[in-house]
């Protein structure tokens, strides 16, 4: 049992690790978004248009301190994301209404993809 327990704690570790990395890596602040949108959801949008990711309390200013860019941008984006219908945000939760487009804002790269 402590096996599986340690095998549990490192394979989080290492996917958080890579989500970071990613993150840190990816070239533009919409890049970004979209990466760090996408490791937010599990199954990555297996349960079609619609799905529901809350993030109680949540504001543009935790994004943006998250993502490491500035709350403007991140106004921005989101409002483009919004016009684009691809997803939205409200009062701490995010619908994502276009996988497959936010898979192209963040250039084709899931988190965890080898």
């Amino acid at each position: 049992m402590a096996f599986d327990v340690a095998q549990q704690l490192s394979e989080r570790r290492f996917k958080l690790l890579d989500e970071l990395r990613i993150i840190g890596l990816s070239e533009s602040a919409q890049q970004k978004l979209g990466v760090f949108l996408l490791g937010l959801c599990p199954d990555r949008g297996r349960r079609g248009s619609g799905t529901r990711i809350h993030l109680p309390g949540a504001k543009q200013d935790d994004l943006a301190q998250m993502l490491g860019v500035s709350r403007e941008t991140t106004n921005r984006l989101l409002s483009f994301l919004g016009k684009s219908n691809i997803l939205a945000w409200k009062r701490g939760t995010l619908v994502i209404r276009n996988w497959s487009a936010l898979k192209k804002l963040a250039g084709f790269r899931e988190v965890g993809a080898k």
